[in-house]
């Protein structure tokens, strides 16, 4: 019975080896599939990464903000100025574009 135990353990890695390979044969079918617009998927995809960034960002510019508050000079008032406009985004930003 302990002699089947290597065997079985044999077996599954080869399963999900095989279950990788179809993955990975998936995601390059569908890749060649998505050729005509693979230009608009990449340029979306960096424009998320850069908004996603940008909105983890503002945390860390509130923290900056509250330290020059609290140590206050009027020497630091341009930066903080610079601060919470780079933190607060304009009002009704519209992102329409066309990729061609």
């Amino acid at each position: 019975m302990e002699d089947m135990k290597p065997i079985a353990n044999m077996k599954k890695q080869g399963a999900k080896l095989n279950n990788r390979k179809k993955a990975q044969g998936f995601w390059l079918r569908l890749w060649k599939l998505l050729v005509p617009s693979q230009r608009q998927i990449k340029i979306l995809l960096i424009l998320t990464m850069v908004f996603e960034l940008t909105r983890l960002i503002s945390p860390y510019l509130l923290k900056l903000i509250i330290d020059k508050l609290t140590h206050f000079n009027l020497s630091d008032m341009m930066p903080i100025v610079i601060l919470i406009f780079f933190m607060t985004p304009p009002p009704n930003i519209r992102l329409s574009f066309y990729v061609f």
